[in-house]
């Protein structure tokens, strides 16, 4: 081998350094004609690492009254803490700990009917919700998403954004509001 050439390199010649420098400094400079494989993507911020501890111990440490729906009131408990911001389906499915975990924001012993005695709308993103949740300037839920809101009726006094629902208008809550019962969204667009 000792002055000729061979066909198998062994780490650590002056061929193999060469050659890996190369390929350091092309893959450096991006040509005109490359193609990227992978667009960079636009993960979600972590919900549940924005939240304060206090809230996010809440949702989590939540049980039921009685029985063994836990997961009901972990979901309850966090439309309770995490209002006007998008709840993803992840997050939803993270919380309830189990099958059919969409079904806990529903009516009919759900979130959205636990939850009206208090004021909270549960929002999505099928038929009337999208539109109120718009009015009341929240954020809109896409596909699997879900927006909560503490609401009271529309005060005449207060310049807060309004959405007509059931023909009465209604705003979001302020703090030192008092709870109302919430109104029940329309399952279909008028």
């Amino acid at each position: 081998m000792a002055g000729g050439s061979s066909a198998h390199h062994s780490r650590g010649d002056a061929w193999d350094s060469e050659s890996r420098r190369e390929d350091v400094i092309v893959a450096a400079r991006p040509r005109a004609d490359s193609v990227a494989l992978a667009q960079p993507s636009r993960t979600a911020p972590n919900l549940f690492h924005q939240l304060d501890p206090a809230a996010r111990d809440a949702i989590f440490h939540a049980k039921s009254r009685r029985g063994t729906q836990h997961g009901q009131a972990r979901v309850n408990e966090l439309f309770r803490q995490v209002r006007g911001r998008i709840i993803r389906r992840a997050e939803m499915a993270t919380v309830a700990q189990q099958d059919d975990f969409m079904k806990r924001a529903r009516g009919n012993g759900g979130a959205r009917s636990t939850l009206r005695p208090e004021g909270i709308l549960v929002l999505g993103h099928q038929e009337n919700d999208p539109f109120v949740a718009r009015d009341l300037g929240l954020p809109v839920p896409g596909k699997g998403e879900l927006v909560a809101a503490r609401v009271v009726p529309a005060f005449p006094n207060r310049s807060d954004p309004v959405a007509v629902i059931d023909g009465q208008p209604w705003a979001q809550a302020r703090p030192d509001d008092p709870a109302y019962l919430a109104p029940q969204v329309g399952r279909a667009r008028a």
